[in-house]
């Protein structure tokens, strides 16, 4: 018996991953199950956040005897054997050996990220450049943590958190101006994505 973590590789400008190798420099994006084209379809997953390769870490109860680039099989053990369906759960190959008893070797070398949102709305637009969101960070937040990164409005347009507004908690979002020609006179929810917190799995266990 084995328990296992899934974590793909994100299309980017590099590539993908070789077939016959793990590179432990890359960034993988947790995935809570193995992915098919069926489900990120219905899961609403962007084109660009589809995983171009899907690992699976194991890690078994008791040492277990594997040549290197072997073929390996999962199987769904809890289905009834009686019924007629199909049990095998995936399959793969090695890429790599772990010989270390706690993974403490590996473990702190694979990097892992979960993608984090935030969302809250449009409390004002200050000019046809700049808007106010508020109800997304609370009034004790550190806002420099978050200054840069990237905002979506629900109508479409894309902005950068700028600074803090007041000491509430709110938000100053700086949104080009021929963007928000289309929509500065409403109120907006919008949804705030966080790439950047990247979690090793030995901090996940």
């Amino acid at each position: 018996m084995a328990k296992l973590s899934f974590f793909g590789l994100v299309q980017d400008c590099s590539g993908a991953a070789s077939d016959n190798a793990f590179d432990f420099e890359r960034d993988y994006k947790f995935q809570d199950e193995l992915l098919l084209d069926l489900q990120c379809d219905s899961q609403g997953i962007r084109v660009n956040e589809v995983p171009v390769k899907q690992f699976a870490l194991l890690e078994f109860e008791k040492p277990v005897l594997a040549v290197p680039k072997c073929l390996v099989i999962g199987s769904k053990l809890d289905t009834d054997i009686q019924t007629s369906s199909c049990r095998l759960a995936f399959w793969g190959h090695l890429l790599e050996s772990i010989e270390d008893k706690n993974y403490s070797t590996v473990l702190p070398r694979l990097k892992v990220y979960k993608e984090k949102c935030k969302n809250g709305v449009i409390d004002r637009a200050s000019n046809q450049y700049e808007v106010i969101g508020k109800n997304m960070f609370k009034k004790e937040t550190n806002i420099q943590l978050f200054v840069g990164l990237q905002v979506e409005l629900s109508t479409g347009e894309v902005g950068v958190i700028e600074s803090s507004f007041g000491q509430s908690g709110k938000v100053k979002i700086h949104i080009p101006g021929w963007y928000i020609q289309t929509s500065y006179t409403f109120f907006s929810p919008y949804t705030f994505r966080d790439n950047s917190d990247l979690h090793k799995y030995k901090e996940k266990q």
